[in-house]
């Protein structure tokens, strides 16, 4: 703590412009991590606040990059001078769609800083658009999509991925030094959580939910669950060095999307008991569904992951093996030590390369 009185730099110093709209819309960029501010323009509530013209809609942030960077999450390179809008992204789309009924100014009031990486840029937006105002989770997911994919023609669509939970906790449950378990992320924490499970999330929505086997089998009583998808996400990381399991991993998802349980055995496959399971409401091994900071839902998602490795294992139990409990921490030590030997093999092959 300090009282000292410090000089401002032009790091604190804010720069006020009036410009065009023009401008305003062609030079300055949308911000990396923006959400889905098209779909918010167009809903009734905007439509409704933006319908007439008012001073303090005229009030836009943003900042310029005062050196050349580079993205670190996303590797786009940007010039210095490139500006970025931090606020106002919703109610330029609106004027722009005439939802104003008093028509579009010709001119917006800017405020901007000086920044010297995109990292300040994103914190910057954060300071406007928190978790805790209007911005839901699913818009903080998108723009974390938005950052990671777009650039590369890559679209992130389908709706159980459009749910921040399962990266919160298939993250964390990967990486548990890094990310901290039943925390909920504003939208600069869910970004490196996203770039990590960038290739999973790709994976799953191509392989499993775009299937046209996937819920192909309508059952009023089924539900997909975040669960689901988060032990999916995980589970390719861990097996997607061996294609053949893979596609196990994809059978699985499939037939749990579509209750199939196998009634030609006598022992039940593990997707079919964990069908049956997640079906049974007084289930010992499901006792809760959703994903929360308790003790019986790490235990839940360890239940999951158990019966997706012994299914791609081959194996089935006549009883479920003690260490049920303890199998959601077993697999991140597993994972922990397959990530390790993973990079090794990256460095001798770069190694070899180099030589």
């Amino acid at each position: 703590m300090s009282t000292e009185f410090i000089p401002i730099g032009d790091n604190l110093r804010y720069f006020y412009e009036w410009i065009s709209l023009r401008e305003w819309r062609e030079e300055w960029n949308t911000c990396p991590i923006q959400r889905d501010h098209k779909r918010r323009a167009a809903s009734k509530v905007n439509q409704a606040k933006f319908s007439h013209l008012q001073p303090d809609h005229l009030e836009v942030k943003g900042v310029i990059l005062g050196c050349d960077c580079v993205d670190p999450y996303s590797g786009i390179e940007y010039k210095k001078g490139t500006k970025f809008k931090t606020d106002g992204h919703t109610r330029d789309l609106s004027w722009e769609m005439g939802i104003c009924l008093d028509g579009q100014p010709e001119e917006v009031h800017v405020s901007y800083l000086v920044v010297n990486s995109i990292d300040e840029v994103r914190r910057i937006y954060s300071m406007y658009d928190a978790p805790t105002d209007a911005e839901k989770a699913c818009d903080r997911l998108d723009g974390a999509y938005r950052n990671v994919f777009a650039h590369k023609g890559q679209y992130i669509t389908h709706s159980e991925l459009r749910k921040v939970v399962p990266v919160e906790y298939a993250s964390s449950g990967c990486w548990p030094d890094r990310f901290v378990r039943a925390r909920t992320t504003n939208n600069m924490e869910i970004l490196p959580r996203v770039i990590e499970l960038q290739e999973s999330i790709l994976w799953v929505q191509e392989n499993i939910f775009n299937d046209p086997a996937f819920q192909s089998r309508k059952h009023s009583k089924f539900s997909w669950q975040a669960a689901y998808t988060t032990a999916a996400l995980m589970s390719y990381l861990k097996h997607k060095e061996k294609e053949e399991n893979l596609i196990k991993l994809k059978e699985f998802m499939i037939r749990v999307s579509n209750m199939a349980i196998d009634l030609t055995v006598d022992n039940a496959d593990c997707c079919s008991r964990f069908i049956s399971e997640w079906s049974n409401k007084d289930s010992n091994y499901v006792r809760v569904r959703g994903l929360n900071g308790s003790v019986d839902s790490q235990e839940m998602e360890g239940f999951n992951l158990l019966m997706i490795d012994q299914y791609i294992a081959g194996i089935v139990y006549e009883k479920m093996p003690k260490n049920w409990r303890t199998y959601f921490r077993s697999w991140q030590l597993d994972f922990i030590d397959l990530e390790e030997a993973r990079e090794q093999r990256a460095i001798k092959n770069s190694i070899k390369s180099f030589c």
